[in-house]
């Protein structure tokens, strides 16, 4: 009941014990309260990772030990996106526990193309499997960004590992927009995603995209 905490980018982890996000660009955990299952206790900020640049979105392993942050202090894209870009840095915790600390900091953006565009890290519940929006397009535009920029798919054996080159999936542009993953599922067979427009023609609409196991 804090005005102050305007949640965004949940993750329930530890099997509904925690709930970790980002409000106004900080990484905040909140335990679960045993005596009332449908609600959370008040959330407090973690540091690290949160620090003075803005944490943008967080997305988390089920067993919460891993999480990649989204922070906003790479170089500017272009001029048509003045202002730092996202990158990517994962932090670990040692101890399985709501609200225990986390260490590291390493950065793990996945690299495509030249323009330096990495943002909506969604992370599968191992943290062997990530969905981002990316481009592979020299060039990065207002005008351009709903046709060149989509989600893009890597893995790795092992979370310590660094991230194989992504590729680019199959989920269909129309209408035009920028598309952003959200969540999987555990089996990989629904990816959430959403869609939004730019400058004047600001829009938002979210979709799930199915596959067969």
């Amino acid at each position: 009941n804090d005005p102050a905490i305007a949640p965004a980018y949940p993750s329930v982890v530890l099997g509904g014990k925690e709930m970790l996000f980002v409000s106004g660009y900080d990484v905040y955990s909140a335990k679960a309260t045993p005596a009332q299952p449908d609600k959370f206790a008040l959330p407090v900020p973690l540091l690290p990772p949160s620090s003075a640049a803005p944490e943008v979105k967080v997305a988390v392993t089920a067993d919460s030990t891993t999480m990649i942050v989204s922070r906003r202090d790479g170089p500017m894209i272009s001029p048509d996106f003045p202002g730092p870009s996202d990158r990517f840095y994962q932090y670990t915790r040692a101890q399985v526990q709501p609200g225990a600390a986390y260490a590291g900091g390493a950065d793990v953006t996945p690299v495509v193309g030249t323009v330096g565009l990495s943002i909506c890290p969604t992370l599968s519940t191992d943290g062997l499997h990530m969905f981002t929006t990316t481009t592979e397009s020299a060039t990065l535009t207002m005008a351009n960004a709903p046709d060149v920029v989509t989600i893009y798919y890597t893995s790795r054996p092992d979370r310590s590992m660094p991230w194989a080159q992504s590729q680019a999936i199959a989920v269909a542009k129309a209408p035009p927009g920028i598309l952003c993953p959200s969540s999987v599922t555990a089996d990989g067979c629904q990816l959430v995603f959403h869609r939004f427009g730019l400058g004047d023609l600001p829009s938002y609409s979210m979709y799930i995209a199915q596959r067969a196991p």
